[in-house]
């Protein structure tokens, strides 16, 4: 089943869903129809709840690194860099820089 059909599918089965409920509803009354509204919504939400606990907890699982323990300890230096003709290199935390490259003078021919 394709993409579409899917899509189509699931738009028709939702509006029945919405027009059953519409016409249970309208023959229940007001007061009972806000009573099962309540339980409807009550159900809606845990159920959400729910699936969004369960998302949260695969992104957790997926973006932990399985190589990496939990607690290890870090190499004696923070950083680890190779710098080779490189102007205004700054290595570390909460640095400021300003700098003003120049193209140097050449000798007249």
């Amino acid at each position: 089943m394709g993409r579409i059909s899917r899509l189509i599918a699931a738009v028709l089965l939702g509006g029945a869903g919405v027009t059953g409920a519409v016409w249970f509803l309208l023959g229940e009354g007001l007061d009972r129809a806000e009573k099962w509204v309540s339980i409807v919504v009550g159900v809606t939400s845990l159920v959400v709840a729910v699936a969004g606990f369960a998302l949260a907890v695969l992104t957790w699982r997926q973006t932990r690194d399985p190589a990496e323990p939990a607690g290890k300890a870090e190499p004696a230096g923070k950083y680890r860099v190779v710098v080779s003709d490189a102007q205004g290199v700054t290595i570390g935390d909460h640095n400021t820089q300003h700098n003003s490259f120049t193209e140097p003078e050449r000798p007249a021919p």
